[in-house]
């Protein structure tokens, strides 16, 4: 596994970027008595704290201060603060361009979703390699990145 959270929904990041919220629950891999539901996006305001819980023997029980965060839920170890934005823009490039080439003006609008600023999304893109090229989609011209190699 790997990457972050956020990245992670349901296999496709459009669906993550069509929705205003989006919640996580899942167990930490170091440690499986630590569980949590992590709220890992929203676009209409801050997103919630983690809350904890256990399930035992004798039952379900929330935990007040959990030991895990959104990242360690789906297996990735890094807290959010150890991933620089270009990381973070470098991987949701990744992601995004694996699946097929899109169109300038979509990314820009899918990065800010994610709190990535145009100029660290240029630099990512620097970064990568990534092409852009000129076509058209719906009768109109359009610019679109494509991952090289």
């Amino acid at each position: 596994m790997g990457g972050k959270a956020i990245y992670r929904g349901l296999g496709s990041i459009d669906i993550t970027a069509a929705a205003r919220s989006i919640m996580m629950l899942g167990t930490k891999e170091s440690d499986p008595t630590q569980k949590g539901v992590a709220h890992i996006k929203s676009n209409i305001g801050k997103t919630g704290d983690i809350v904890g819980f256990s399930i035992a023997e004798d039952g379900f029980k929330w935990q007040k201060t959990p030991n895990i965060t959104a990242d360690e839920i789906y297996g990735n170890p890094r807290s959010t603060s150890e991933v620089s934005a270009l990381d973070k823009a470098c991987t949701f490039l990744t992601e995004v361009l694996s699946e097929h080439d899109r169109t300038a003006k979509d990314l820009h609008i899918m990065a800010t979703a994610y709190n990535i600023s145009e100029g660290t999304l240029r630099r990512a893109k620097d970064k990568l390699g990534v092409k852009s090229y000129k076509g058209t989609e719906n009768n109109k011209i359009a610019y679109f990145w494509q991952l090289s190699g």
